[in-house]
Order: structure tokens, then C-alpha cells, then sequence
């Protein structure tokens, strides 16, 4: 320990009687005594940790010391040697963050008459980093170059072609992280540990599927050793995932590989020890020496689990696509990826013809423009407001108990600008508990009604079945089919999946006839293998199989054809979807009025493009006029998409940063911003003004947006879920103070219960917090990474006693009763480790209905009472990835009436963030009562101690 740290922690050290020369464990058991002792909730619940305390210290020297080299005369402008695009400024000591974000958005943009900008080589490194992220997200290139005090961040706008084919780059670099599922060399213990490997399988049953596909049902081995194993291997091979038939590799060191001979295998599903994969083509047959290959010649099959390679290589496919697009898609691509989303008539009609305009563009001055620094401008063509799909005059709500904000959102998705101007692209931002489904569900009834056929796609099954459901719930007779893998879609839906609604048709019947008669003639052909003319009559037996299964597919062709030519509505993934079109060959039935995309904030740019050759564009320069063409949903200041390739942080993010968020960030509407940075005193006053504000149902104070000035965006700001008491502080942190609670309903009272059972929590509360600072809670790196994987450098973290009381809370909640039940109770936490000893902690509770589950596992959901374990607990104030705010707001938005958080105020509150939060919840006046902070040293004994 440094000097410096033993003189501010001496004070404390004579307080609790100890020795100068004590270490921090005495210090953490003295306190923890003196709470036992008192029983009172004293102040030092709150002192944190010895690192911590000294880097509090540490810092207010640093910024004096910063403040007297600030006073000192330095150079006041960019060297000579900064190219002549860049943005000069005479102050090159402060460069304030307002000014870089104006820089960059002026940039991306387009009103700043520049292509490219470079910034001061004042900014600091954490600053220059802070600013390569802000310019990843708002699709710029940036590079910094130098060494030293000379290095400088230049930051390019790019075209769409130029950003295409980055994108082909990173799809790649994902593909390749991704793929390493099977460790070269790797035994077959350790594969089967992992459940990517299933030895000794059996064959139950084959039979022929739609398309020339095959489906295989496998079973368990009699083998007493295998038992379990298929289930075992279906915990990781869920459906839809890729599988393939495997092979001993011959170099004698006993490694496993793929098949490559044979094709490849989807999970359909897996129950009761059996498995059901689908192959593309009839695995086990080699066509070129009428032969049975060896992966299925012997009694047992043996499977691996294969990285998805299909996905990555449509996204590759409509990359390449885009690349090549001419006439009104290559407008659009311009527009979405370029410096407007306003429609204009002078983009190129090819993305080849983009330098040419771009490099004009730059040479011309900055654009007449009215509007503010997002570039909204107010010069644009008068074109007759009578083009739009719905007058406004004549606008009505076939929902009639959406809110004014709501019918905002669907005016502007569906009639678009409104003013005469076009934007092909709508954007909704709907956070937590606002109405987003129900609102998506207006817009595809408007627009289904104005007689088009739309297309309605997420990131995931679960989103897509949300909005499909809510949809059939308002509209029961609507017109939908669901695509993708029956197994992955909602019960609920079941019948209103594209392969349920093939087999409705005469033309299915009697293609699954000719399949069964073709697959009939192939087995048949095996009998003949000692014939003399053995090998004659299965060849001409597999050539009547041939004009079979091409009958069939003929057949199968038009009963998908005559369910499109029906269906208004086609829900599915964003990567699942354009499968179920392949095989229509009807350009108008494979096009679509309008994309809706929910979650689009979860989705990487190249999955989001997969939508654009399914939409019809309109000729001409009326891009938008008519509405937008592509609407997109989400909350950019949740979670973002699941990345594993990590980029270059000064060349480039990689695909975290999505296409909605940038479109977000450059119209400069929604609530809250990616740009906003939380640190200092001052911001979090704010930040607690606001929240008291919400907290007291005050009228909306001068920090909260009084409006959400986009141009093609809409924000929902009212919300449904929780009350003032749990919205305030989210709202706060993470919207601006933009959001505010809708009337109270019975599902947002607080939970009440009798003082027998309510032995560890507050009566009648919203928020508790319980710090277990000083509680020798400490954390325990394990061997399993958050994504499953055994690596060296992303271990999972547990904490058995943040555990245990977790699991004491959890236990109290249940026993509360009435209303309440096991299946309104979650328990999120943010590590897998935490997850499975929780589970195993609460194993009674979890059959009963009680649900635990990782942050990114509750995503889009939400219970009547979350308990949030929060883990990190250690002497180095490392809070991991808890430093995401996505994170975190994902975390406390998830309850109706009660949110309990756990954690260490003193590793927690290293960050700015959580600090905030643990003083919201403890210091501030509570007049209310509907808050409660407490030291786990507050709470009843626990036998554990």
C-alpha cells in the first residue's frame, strides 16, 4: 500500500481501533463487527473498500494537478502538418465532448460540406477512444495515426458501397471467432463434455421431407455407458442448429471431424432421449460409386455440432446482392447508408456511380439547411401531401385505446414525413413498457387494410412471436403465416406456420404421396445388391425416385405459392425468413409493401439488410413519398447484439454498432443518447433532481425532454409497466428524464405480506437495496466463460454467499402467497456461473415456476418481482461488464411491483453509474416510503454467518 492510501486511511483505522499497519481484510472484519455490534444502520455501511477509498484520494490530486498544467500556456493550434480537410480550433487544450459529437454528426451528415475531419491531438487517449466509438456508431471511418503526444483520430463518411464491403469484412471475422466450437485435436471426452460431440447413436426411423430433404429420427444407444447422451447433446444441438454427420480423423490422434461428403443436418427438435434432423439431401449414399459411405455403414451414428455457417453466408449473399443493385433499390441503399434519408432525385441509379456524386459533395459548400446540427433540414421538395397512403384528416386508430405519442408513432410509419418530403425509413424507439408491440400491431393493420402485404421480421423467435401473437389477439382473422422452424415458434402459433398451412393444401397431400412412393423405390433398390443385374435395377430404380421427389417439389412449389398468394402478413427471423422464399419463383409474391423490424436495435447491420431485395420500391424519385418502406423498432439503450469477434477499438467496433442506432443518433430524436457520458458531481445531481422529480409525480422538470425533435423518428415516452418508484431512477440514468408512468393499475401495486413472512423485506416497498459491502461475500472465478466455453481469458464469476441470501430473499417471496405466485418471481443475475449455482440453491422453487436466468436471458421480458444478484464483489473495484449501462437498464426495468438488487456498494460503486444508484436508493429524501437501502448487516442472522 502507497503512502498516500495509509494517510486518508488512518482516520479509520483509529476509529475502529486498529493498528497503521493493518491491511484491508482487518479493516473489512472490524467494520463488519462494529455492524453486528449496533445492529443500526450507521453510516460506515457505506465505506468502501481500501483500494477504492485510496483511488478516490488518489484522483483529487490528479485533477489539481491537471487543473494547475491547464493553467499553464501551451500551443493553440493544430500542427502544420493536419490535412487540409480538418476542422480547425483554437483550443486545442479543452475539447469539450459537445463539440466532438457536433463534429462527427456535421460529418456523417453531410452539412458540414466536409468528407473527411481531423481531430486535435489535445484529446486525450481516453478521449480519442470514446471518440472512435461515438464514430463507429454513427458508421464513419476513422483511423488515429501517430505516435505519442502526436497521435491524432481522422474520421471519414463513407459511401454505401465502401461501408458493403467492410461490412463482407466483419461478416467474415464473426464467422471465424464463431467457429471455434470444436478445438482442433480436442478427445472425445472433452467433446462430449461440451456437448458438441454425440458417439453411438441410433437410427429409429428415415423418411423423405419436403424439398428433396431427408428427416432422421435418432435415438439412444442400448449401450447402459449412452444413456443420456442424446439429451445431453441436445441442451447445446437446440432446433435449428447445424449438425453434421462425423468421423474419426486417421492420424492417430484420435481427434473427430466432419463428414464432408455428407450434407448438412438441422435439429428439428429433441425430446424423451430421441432427435430429429433434417438434412438437406439424403446423407449416406454415394452417387458416384453406388456405395454406402462409412459414416452410416456401421451400427452407430456420431454427430458434431457445427458453427451456423448458413447465416453468415446469407448475409454474405445479400451484401453482394446490394453491391450490385441498380434503379430504386440502389437509391435506397444510398439513402440508408449515405448522408440523407431525405428522398432526392439526384442519387446515383447504380452504387458503382457513388464516388463520382460523393467526391462533388465534397467539393461544394456546406448544405442550406434550416434545421439543427442532425441535419434536418427544411428545404425539400413540395410534393402534393394528398400522396401519402392515409390522409391525416381521414387518420383512425383501429386500436382505439392507443395513447396521442402512439398514434404519433403509427402516423409516421405509415404516412411517413407528412410535410411533402419522403424517407423510405421510419424509426421507432420503444423503451421498456411502453406499447411498442401494440403500436407495430397499428401499423401492419393500417397498412394490410390499405390492401398491401407486409413483411414483419426481429432478431429473434421470441420477438417475431410476440408481435405475431399480439397481432392474431387485435386482428384474429388477420392473414399470417409464421416462417422459420415449427419447433422455434410458439406454441400459440403453431397453426399459423408456413409448414402448417402447406400440408392444408391438396398440393401437399400429394407430394408427400409421390415422396413416400420415391423413398419407397430408393430402400427398395438396396435389396438387389447380389443381383447379377443388381446394379442395372437400382440405378433405374433411383432414376424413378428422381422424377418422383422432381414431381413433388413441383407440387411443393405451388402449395407454397397458393399460401403466399393469401398471407398479408409474413412474420419471421431476420435470418430465417428468406429461406421459406426460396423456393417461390413469383418475384411479386416474394416482394413486399413494407418491412417492419422489431428489435432492430439487437441486429447487426448485414442481418438487417437480408430484407431489403423481399420490398418493393417505388419508381422514380418517390422513395418515401408514399411512406416509409422500411419501419424499424427497438431500444438502443438496451442490449445490443451478441458480437464475438472483437474489433480494432481504433479501427473500427465491428457489428455491435447497428444500423438503428446510428439512424437514432443522426435524427437526434428518441430519449437518451449513446453520446451521453455519466461522470462528476454535477451530472449525477441532475440525475437525482430528475429521479426525486419522477419519484414525487412532480410536473417534469428542466432536465426532462418536453418533446423528441426527430425528423423520420417517433419515441414512446409513456410507460405501462411500473410505477414512478421504479421508472424514476432508469428514466434518469438512461432516457433523459423523458419517460413518465402511465396510471396506475392493480399489477403495479407494491407487494404486501404479513410480518411472519416478511422477515427480510420491507412491507409495502418498490425498490430495496441490500449492500452487502463488508460481508466477506466474496466472488470465485470458475471454469466455465459466460458463453459456455472453457477460455483462458472470459472465466464466469459466482458468489456463493451473494448466493445464498439471494436465495433466502427468493424463498420469502414465495411464501407471500395470494396473489403472488412462484411464476412472477425472477431472478436475473449477469454471469452463467451465478445462474447454475442458483438454480441448484433453489432448485424447488425453480420446478414451482421460479425463473433464473442471465441479463440477456430476460431481454424484452419482464415478472411482477425481480430479484437482481449482482455478483462482483472484490477488493479492486472491477465491476466487469456491469459497467455496460445497457446492462443494467435491461436489469432494473424488469419488474412491475418490486426490484430487490444485491450487491457490494463498495466494488459496485467504483462506477459512476452504480454509485448513483446506491445513493438514490439510500441517501435522498424518501417521504414516500417506497425506497429502502439497508446493510446486509441490518437484516435478521443468517446461519450461513
Amino acid at each position: 500500500m502507497d503512502s498516500l492510501s495509509c494517510h486518508f486511511l488512518s482516520p479509520w483505522k483509529q476509529l475502529l481501533g486498529l493498528s497503521r499497519s493493518a491491511d484491508s481484510r482487518d479493516l473489512d472484519h472490524s467494520r463488519r463487527a462494529l455492524f453486528v455490534s449496533s445492529r443500526t444502520p450507521l453510516f460506515l455501511s457505506k465505506i468502501p473498500r481500501l483500494p477504492r477509498f485510496a483511488k478516490e484520494q488518489t484522483e483529487s490530486f490528479r485533477q489539481l494537478s491537471t487543473s494547475i498544467a491547464r493553467a499553464t500556456p501551451t500551443a493553440t493550434s493544430l500542427d502544420s502538418s493536419a490535412p487540409s480537410t480538418a476542422v480547425q480550433t483554437e483550443r486545442s487544450v479543452e475539447f469539450s465532448a459537445a463539440e466532438v459529437k457536433r463534429l462527427l454528426l456535421e460529418l456523417r451528415n453531410g452539412t458540414g460540406g466536409q468528407a473527411e475531419i481531423a481531430l486535435p491531438v489535445s484529446l486525450s487517449k481516453k478521449d480519442r477512444l470514446v471518440a472512435h466509438e461515438w464514430a463507429e456508431k454513427l458508421g464513419l471511418g476513422h483511423e488515429s495515426q501517430g505516435t505519442g503526444k502526436e497521435r491524432r483520430m481522422t474520421a471519414t463518411r463513407l459511401g454505401a458501397k465502401e461501408r458493403l464491403e467492410k461490412y463482407k469484412e466483419l461478416v467474415d471475422l464473426e464467422e471465424e471467432a464463431s467457429s471455434a466450437s470444436a478445438p482442433p485435436g480436442a478427445s472425445w471426452r472433452q467433446l462430449e463434455s461440451q456437448g458438441l460431440l454425440l458417439r453411438g447413436a441410433v437410427l429409429l426411423e428415415r423418411d423423405a421431407a419436403a424439398f428433396g430433404k431427408e428427416r432422421w429420427i435418432i435415438g439412444e444407444n442400448a449401450d447402459v455407458s449412452k444413456k443420456g447422451h442424446v439429451a445431453k447433446f441436445g441442451q447445446r444441438a437446440r432446433p435449428g442448429a447445424a449438425v453434421r454427420l462425423a468421423i474419426r480423423k486417421e492420424d492417430g490422434a484420435g481427434g473427430w471431424a466432419v463428414a464432408e461428403n455428407e450434407p448438412p443436418g438441422r435439429v428439428a427438435w429433441c425430446r424423451s432421449g430421441r432427435m430429429s434432423i433434417v438434412f438437406d439431401r439424403p446423407p449416406g449414399q454415394d452417387e458416384e460409386n453406388d456405395a454406402e459411405r462409412p459414416a452410416t455403414k456401421s451400427g452407430g451414428l456420431d454427430f458434431l455440432l457445427v458453427p451456423d455457417r448458413a447465416t453468415f453466408d446469407r448475409m454474405r449473399s445479400v451484401i453482394n446482392e446490394c453491391l450490385r443493385a441498380e434503379g430504386p433499390m440502389a437509391r435506397f441503399l444510398e439513402s440508408l447508408l449515405g448522408a440523407t434519408l431525405e428522398t432526392a432525385t439526384e442519387f446515383p441509379d447504380t452504387l458503382a456511380a457513388r464516388q463520382e456524386s460523393n467526391s462533388s459533395a465534397s467539393t461544394s459548400g456546406p448544405s442550406e439547411s434550416t434545421g439543427n446540427g442532425n441535419g434536418n433540414g427544411k428545404q425539400r421538395d413540395q410534393r402534393s401531401q394528398g400522396s401519402a397512403v392515409f390522409q391525416e384528416e381521414s387518420f383512425k386508430s383501429l386500436d382505439t385505446g392507443l395513447n396521442e405519442e402512439q398514434r404519433r408513432a403509427v402516423r409516421l410509419c405509415v404516412n411517413g414525413l407528412g410535410d411533402g418530403g419522403g424517407s423510405p425509413v421510419a424509426l421507432l424507439h420503444g423503451p421498456f413498457g411502453t406499447g411498442k408491440t401494440r403500436t407495430l400491431v397499428e401499423v401492419i393493420r393500417q397498412r394490410v387494410g390499405a390492401g398491401q402485404r407486409v413483411l414483419v421480421a426481429a432478431a429473434s423467435n421470441a420477438a417475431v412471436d410476440n408481435v405475431a401473437t399480439a397481432l392474431l389477439a387485435a386482428e384474429p382473422k388477420s392473414k399470417v403465416a409464421r416462417a422459420g422452424v415449427p419447433e422455434r415458434v410458439s406454441p400459440a402459433l403453431a397453426a399459423h406456420t408456413l409448414e402448417a398451412l402447406q400440408e392444408q393444401r391438396p398440393e401437399s397431400v400429394m407430394a408427400a404421396r409421390l415422396r413416400r412412393d420415391a423413398f419407397a423405390a430408393v430402400a427398395a433398390s438396396h435389396k438387389w445388391v447380389r443381383a447379377a443385374d443388381g446394379g442395372q435395377r437400382r440405378r433405374e430404380a433411383r432414376k424413378e425416385a428422381a422424377v418422383l421427389f422432381k414431381d413433388a417439389r413441383k407440387l411443393e412449389r405451388q402449395a407454397v405459392t397458393g399460401v403466399l398468394r393469401s398471407v398479408k402478413v409474413l412474420c419471421g427471423t431476420l435470418t430465417g425468413f428468406s429461406g421459406s422464399l426460396q423456393e417461390v419463383n413469383d418475384d411479386d409474391l416474394r416482394r413486399f409493401d413494407c418491412a417492419i423490424v422489431d428489435e432492430a436495435s439487437q441486429a447487426v447491420t448485414p442481418a438487417l439488410l437480408l430484407a431489403l431485395p423481399f420490398l418493393k420500391y417505388p419508381p422514380g424519385a418517390d422513395l418515401g413519398v408514399n411512406g416509409p418502406v422500411l419501419v424499424l423498432a427497438g431500444d438502443h439503450r438496451q442490449l445490443p447484439p451478441t458480437v464475438i469477434a472483437e474489433g480494432a477499438s481504433e479501427k473500427g467496433g465491428g457489428l455491435s454498432a447497428t444500423l438503428f442506432e446510428e439512424l437514432m443518433e443522426r435524427d437526434g430524436g428518441g430519449l437518451g443518447s449513446s453520446f451521453d457520458r455519466f461522470s462528476g458531481d454535477e451530472e449525477k445531481t441532475r440525475l437525482l433532481e430528475t429521479a426525486r422529480g419522477a419519484l414525487l409525480a412532480k410536473e417534469e422538470t428542466e432536465h426532462e425532454r418536453e418533446d423528441c425533435p426527430g425528423r423520420y423518428s417517433a419515441a414512446l415516452r409513456t410507460q405501462y409497466r411500473m410505477p414512478s418508484a421504479l421508472m424514476a431512477f432508469p428514466s434518469a440514468a438512461f432516457y433523459g428524464g423523458g419517460l413518465r408512468a402511465g396510471a396506475p393499475t392493480e399489477e403495479t401495486e407494491p407487494l404486501n405480506g404479513s410480518s411472519e413472512v416478511l422477515a427480510t423485506l420491507r412491507d409495502g416497498c418498490w425498490l430495496e437495496v441490500i449492500d452487502t459491502a463488508g460481508a466477506g461475500f466474496d466472488e470465485e472465478k470458475g471454469e466455465e466463460s459466460a458463453r459456455g466455453e472453457a477460455t483462458a481469458s472470459d472465466f464466469s464469476t459466482s458468489n456463493p454467499g451473494q448466493a445464498e441470501l439471494t436465495a433466502r430473499v427468493v424463498r420469502e417471496l414465495v411464501g407471500i402467497g395470494g396473489s403472488l405466485g412462484a411464476a412472477d418471481v425472477g431472478v436475473v443475475t449477469p454471469y452463467a456461473a451465478q445462474v447454475a449455482l442458483l438454480r441448484e440453491l433453489l432448485a424447488g422453487e425453480v420446478a414451482a415456476g421460479v425463473e433464473v436466468d442471465s441479463v440477456d436471458g430476460f431481454q424484452g421480458r419482464e415478472k411482477a418481482v425481480i430479484v437482481f444478484d449482482c455478483v462482483r464483489s472484490n477488493d479492486s473495484g472491477s465491476v466487469g461488464f456491469l459497467a455496460d449501462q445497457r446492462r443494467l437498464n435491461v436489469a432494473i426495468t424488469r419488474a412491475r411491483r418490486k426490484l430487490i438488487i444485491i450487491g457490494d456498494s463498495a466494488t459496485l460503486g467504483a462506477d459512476p453509474i452504480w454509485a448513483a444508484l446506491f445513493d438514490w436508493a439510500g441517501e435522498l429524501e424518501n417521504p414516500l416510503g417506497h425506497l429502502a437501502y439497508r446493510s446486509v448487516f441490518e437484516l435478521p442472522p443468517i446461519d450461513a454467518w
